[in-house]
């Protein structure tokens, strides 16, 4: 058992260990080093990460695709306190978006670290969609209640299991500091 701790206690920490730190005009949050600012689908409101390698692969048309993670600020009308409402908006919307194209969805709360509430909604591909298109995406949309009437979109999508992904992403959501 502690062997076990201990090696997840070190990877935590090589996790923060390596990492820089992202400064947009809506906040600041961090990013596995190995992780890179596309240059040709960033904006400055929505940057758009991979891995170094993923990045010169993808940037090349050597791939068609690679897992990626976006962060950008979007409005909505709902205040901070009023936050259940607008999860059932959410909710609403990805049940029937995730119905008509065969995903399953799951969905989780909590709080992160630095005490924003965060919505984590997972949309994987059904069995029945990936006998039709197996290389169809997992999308993972985290929504961090930031202020009154906005929220801060992590949008992670993978083709199938991407352990490294999952971790880069969490290390955003877990790690966003709202602008001051």
């Amino acid at each position: 058992m502690k062997k076990v701790i201990f090696i997840a206690m070190l990877v935590g920490a090589m996790v923060q260990g390596f990492a820089k730190d992202i400064k947009k005009d809506f906040g600041s949050f961090s990013v596995p080093d190995n992780y890179v600012e596309n240059k040709k689908f960033s904006t400055p409101e929505k940057p758009f990460f991979l891995t170094k390698d993923d990045d010169k692969k993808f940037s090349s048309g050597e791939v068609k695709f690679a897992n990626n993670i976006s962060v950008e600020e979007r409005h909505n009308r709902y205040t901070k306190e009023n936050h259940t409402a607008f999860k059932q908006a959410i909710l609403s919307q990805l049940t029937y978006q995730s119905s008509m194209a065969g995903f399953d969805l799951t969905g989780d709360g909590y709080k992160n670290k630095k005490g924003y509430v965060i919505y984590k909604f997972v949309l994987s591909p059904s069995e029945d969609l990936l006998k039709k298109r197996p290389k169809e995406p997992t999308t993972t949309q985290y929504y961090i209640i930031a202020e009154d009437y906005s929220f801060i979109l992590v949008h992670e999508t993978t083709a199938g299991s991407s352990p490294e992904t999952d971790n880069a992403a969490e290390l955003i959501v877990d790690s966003f500091q709202g602008r001051e």
